[in-house]
């Protein structure tokens, strides 16, 4: 599995002269990217468990991912807290 392929040879992102990458956030913000992402990871064990909110991955609509490019995109996205579990 690789996530990072469909964005890796992206237009958008380009790699300065000082070895940093810039346009990112353009890149993953965009729906075909957060979909493919998505698509990606959403079976893997492990991901069905709640978190703190009791929201878990599979549970993500289409609507869902088009508030979180919109939100990656203006700026207002922000992670939700969280906790450590010790086993």
């Amino acid at each position: 599995m690789n996530i990072l392929k469909p964005i890796k040879y992206s237009k958008y992102m380009q790699k300065g002269s000082d070895g940093r990458w810039t346009n990112v956030i353009q890149t993953v913000s965009h729906l075909k990217n957060l979909v493919i992402a998505y698509e990606e990871i959403h079976a893997l064990p492990g991901l069905l468990t709640p978190a703190i909110d009791h929201e878990t991955i599979s549970g993500i609509s289409q609507q869902r991912l088009i508030e979180i490019s919109q939100s990656l995109q203006d700026g207002s996205f922000r992670f939700k807290p969280m906790r450590r579990v010790w086993i």
